[in-house]
């Protein structure tokens, strides 16, 4: 959760404000809307779910990253759909929230191409 017009995050996005639509709404709102849409919701998650690299990213698909320290909430964890986590080879508990959002998306753009 963010202010998305925060300067910090306006300079961050490097103008993609401008280029896509930006939707504010609470969790519950926000995932009942996908769900509606057709969208399987996948959550990431260190501890539990198969490996990033044996879920199904294709098609409709929405993934949803939780807060650093304390990940996804009770709430939105009993709205998902399945889980996925990135391998950690060596003694790495994790990455943080905008890396691992950032190396999924990537994976699922990459399954796209």
């Amino acid at each position: 959760t963010t202010d998305p017009y925060q300067p910090k995050v306006v300079r961050a996005a490097m103008g993609a404000l401008a280029r896509v639509p930006v939707v504010e709404m609470g969790a519950a709102d926000g995932l009942a809307a996908l769900r509606a849409l057709g969208y399987r919701l996948i959550g990431a998650d260190a501890r539990r779910g198969e490996s990033l690299f044996a879920v199904d990213l294709t098609g409709a698909v929405a993934i949803v990253v939780g807060h650093e320290t304390g990940g996804l909430s009770a709430e939105v964890v009993d709205a998902l759909d399945e889980f996925l986590a990135l391998p950690m080879p060596g003694g790495a508990e994790s990455l943080n929230a905008g890396v691992a959002a950032s190396v999924i998306l990537y994976e699922a753009l990459r399954r796209r191409s």
